[in-house]
């Protein structure tokens, strides 16, 4: 294959359309319905072109003052026609070479917590996962806000922020198990704050929220134990600004955390494996449903919202709550969840 990796004609309506259609293909669903109509003109772009049609994209933008200047990767994707071929791969490592050229200091960009074939180009262009916190004494405070504004992590649930510095990001990589349940809980708590506000029974209400919790956290790791991996529990920070917005407009949308394997591989026996720490906090679910429905009814509301959240793969944000590891692995096992699921909150809850 003839592949020509070029700079986008920004002043190109034309090369603008094609990367929009491209996107709205590649991001398929509901995402890439928001694509094609939001998607914005690129600041800067290079492109992958086969047979003079653009097949794979990487959009990035800069931040900052020329001395502490930030890339930001916006976008990064390929035709799903022509994934696995290495053109995504190619056009990637050129991109990240260009931005270090123009003399970023400092990459960051971000992906969905289990896309593993997007975040692993990152991996190999030495980015590493880290806490958008973190942030701060690398770049500052100011431009940390920015950064969680303009770049919009704060509305993309279930992501990850990914960053690399020129000299190495001085970061530690993966914080222990302990502080990231701890996270997990108080994030939430802040998130759950207006119903314990309202409630009558406070101490109800706390109860309710600590046994769910921190019984997801425990069967998810009941999953780990049924395969031979090493695991750590992880909170996905990206959209907690789209979680609290729902929270006092509609309901209650809790941030996501997942056990996840120190090491990914492509293989039937891994998406079983990661799919384990999901079917455990599943069933703890239903059995938490099964007791609402008898004697424990102020769990019912929370129950409901749970369930309902890990059958909606089809949306992007609820990806990350783990009905998405065990479609992966047994569509025929997710759609059995899916049912019990339906039939606990629309007939027993």
């Amino acid at each position: 294959m003839d592949i020509t990796i070029r700079a986008i004609d920004l002043n190109n309506p034309g090369e603008i359309k094609a990367a929009r259609k491209l996107g709205a293909r590649a991001f398929f669903g509901f995402f890439g319905l928001l694509f094609w109509f939001l998607f914005p003109k690129p600041k800067g772009a290079f492109v992958a072109v086969l047979d003079d049609q653009i097949v794979s994209a990487f959009f990035y933008k800069l931040y900052g003052p020329p001395d502490k200047k930030i890339g930001f990767i916006s976008y990064f994707f390929t035709d799903p026609s022509y994934h696995g071929k290495g053109i995504g791969k190619q056009l990637f490592q050129e991109g990240i070479r260009h931005l270090w050229a123009l003399d970023c200091q400092r990459l960051v960009s971000f992906v969905r917590d289990d896309n593993v074939a997007s975040w692993m180009n990152f991996v190999k262009m030495d980015f590493i996962r880290v806490p958008f916190l973190s942030l701060i004494p690398q770049v500052g405070f100011l431009t940390t806000l920015k950064l969680y504004i303009v770049t919009t992590f704060g509305l993309c649930f279930g992501h990850d922020l990914y960053f690399s510095a020129k000299g190495g990001p001085n970061i530690q990589k993966e914080p222990n198990n302990l502080g990231q349940i701890a996270a997990y809980l108080l994030v939430n708590a802040a998130l759950f704050l207006p119903i314990f506000i309202a409630t009558n029974a406070l101490y109800l209400t706390l109860a309710t929220f600590f046994t769910v919790f921190v019984g997801l956290a425990i069967a998810g790791y009941i999953g780990t134990l049924f395969s031979k991996r090493k695991w750590h529990f992880r909170l996905t920070d990206g959209g907690l600004l789209l979680c609290g917005i729902f929270t006092v407009t509609v309901g209650f949308v809790p941030m996501s955390a997942n056990w996840y394997p120190q090491t990914y591989e492509n293989t039937p026996q891994f998406r079983r494996d990661i799919a384990l720490p999901a079917v455990a906090s599943w069933l703890f679910l239903f059995a938490l449903a099964a007791a609402a429905a008898t004697v424990f009814p102020f769990l019912s509301g929370l129950i409901q919202i749970l369930l309902i959240f890990r059958c909606m793969i089809f949306a992007e944000p609820f990806k990350s709550y783990g009905g998405q590891r065990i479609y992966d692995w047994n569509k025929a096992v997710f759609a059995v969840f899916v049912a019990i699921s339906a039939a606990l909150v629309f007939l027993i809850l």
